[in-house]
């Protein structure tokens, strides 16, 4: 099994691949034992191919979608982080307006 470059993939969907980039997409699925759902799998999600080749498993597509679907857990995180700048920006412009208008009065 050799590495695969997702570009490949796209040029191959978009059909503007060459022959040697069309030969290379179908080898690399040949030489990766991908079921029919595997395939459609990556045609639908081609960041697959990323994990794909990162994984110590390549076979165990399983494990792939469990990757894939990690990254989900993340954005609850980065939303928690955005809201918590925000309020802190909030509490930051507030307590200079205040102190402003204390200068003021």
């Amino acid at each position: 099994m050799h590495d695969f470059d997702p570009e490949l993939l796209r040029k191959y969907l978009t059909g503007q691949p060459s022959e040697a980039e069309s030969n290379h997409v179908i080898q690399w699925l040949e030489e990766n034992n991908l079921s029919q759902e595997d395939i459609q799998y990556v045609l639908d999600h081609p960041e697959a191919i990323w994990v794909f080749n990162e994984v110590d498993t390549p076979h165990n597509w399983s494990m792939v979608k469990k990757k894939m679907a990690a990254p989900s857990r993340v954005f609850p995180l980065r939303t928690f982080l955005r809201v918590a700048a925000s309020i802190l920006i909030i509490i930051a412009v507030s307590g200079i307006v205040m102190k402003v208008n204390q200068h003021i009065n």
